[in-house]
């Protein structure tokens, strides 16, 4: 028993680590932080997208089943004005009207966004109506920007999108 307590305290002179070894481990740490830090960023801005556009689903969900249920209406304040235009290169363009959430409360279980943020297309002669779109967009690691489940505003030259957002300010 007295061999093992000597061998546990160590040799006479020998009180822990040297500077040079801890300095090394600190270096080691760092370069993986450093390694790791952009990927964790990058996952978190895609994870941010995907929230957003889980959210878009479920608000666009929501609009159809009360679309339906109350003879072909959205779930739009009355007199609801445009409160932001989506402008595609191709000339396209979408106008988005605010969300009535008293309409759809029923309808959501959870939502990691503010419903404030998104807007619908009301319009039923456009291929979008009923579809939910983030009114500032939401960035990925590449640099895209997301409105919604399909639209996307490409970041690369080649096969960008090009879409402009024009906020409306609707004075009452």
């Amino acid at each position: 028993m007295k061999k093992m307590l000597q061998s546990l305290k160590g040799k006479k002179g020998q009180k822990g680590f040297t500077l040079i070894e801890l300095l090394v481990v600190i270096a080691i740490l760092a370069i993986l932080v450093l390694l790791a830090a952009p990927r964790f960023l990058g996952y978190t801005k895609d994870a941010n997208v995907a929230t957003m556009q889980a959210d878009a689903k479920v608000l666009s969900n929501a609009a159809l089943v009360y679309n339906i249920e109350n003879d072909t209406t959205w779930p739009v304040a009355e007199g609801a004005s445009t409160v932001a235009t989506l402008t595609q290169t191709g000339g396209d363009t979408i106008k988005v009207v605010a969300i009535d959430e008293t309409k759809i409360a029923s309808q959501i279980q959870n939502l990691k966004g503010d419903i404030a943020d998104y807007g619908i297309v009301v319009d039923d002669t456009s291929d979008n109506a009923g579809s939910v779109y983030h009114l500032t967009g939401v960035d990925d690691r590449d640099g895209d920007k997301h409105f919604g489940v399909n639209l996307v505003d490409t970041a690369a030259e080649e096969t960008a999108d090009n879409i402009t957002v024009t906020p409306i300010t609707v004075t009452p």
